[in-house]
């Protein structure tokens, strides 16, 4: 299951592990089954190539602990099936970059940035009222997960010209420019 809530996500995965014990105390070969959860807490960050970066923190517990019974005593496999889990969770770090990527969270901030090179209605007729508005810098301030979407706040400086009559042509979309933070309040033209 994914998740989370403010700056943080929350991942929750099961797992299933077999060991298998040869030569146990010199009488027999077990095999053991066992269940763990395993839990990630991601934290995001933007490159300044708005190219999302995270950090992750996986731990797990175990659910049903790794073990047989044997003539009567209870053996553990906990250390043997931690080492084998180890390289499993070191994929899983490694895997977040790729796992990131998916978003498209750097498409759909392009996607953004071209739509805003627009020119507006201010007022359809007696005159006809019109703001072209050219985009000069993207800001970032942070993010929030809300349930399964990731909310990006986000701040745009843009020069406006007002025009009275026919409609002038949308301004020419220039590339993403580098990500700056956001500072101040947002939601406001100023």
């Amino acid at each position: 299951t994914i998740g989370g809530s403010g700056e943080t996500i929350r991942l929750a995965m099961p797992l299933h592990a077999v060991v298998h014990a040869e030569n146990v105390a010199g009488v027999a070969n077990e095999t053991a089954t066992a269940d763990a959860m395993a839990h990630a807490v991601i934290h995001l960050s933007l490159a300044p190539d708005w190219t999302p970066r995270g950090t992750i923190s996986i731990d797990y517990a175990w659910a049903d602990v790794p073990h047989v019974d044997l003539l009567g005593q209870r053996i553990e496999f906990t250390d043997q099936a931690d080492r084998k889990l180890a390289p499993i969770v070191a994929r899983l770090e490694r895997t977040l970059p790729r796992e990131l990527e998916k978003l498209g969270v750097r498409k759909k901030i392009e996607e953004a940035w071209r739509s805003a090179f627009t020119t507006l209605s201010l007022n359809r007729e007696d005159p006809p009222v019109w703001m072209r508005v050219t985009p000069r810098q993207l800001r970032y301030g942070g993010y929030a997960i809300n349930g399964n979407h990731l909310q990006l706040r986000l701040g745009m400086e843009a020069r406006t010209e007002t025009f009275v009559g026919q409609r002038p042509a949308d301004p020419t979309p220039t590339p993403l420019p580098a990500m700056q933070p956001l500072t101040g309040p947002i939601g406001r033209v100023s």
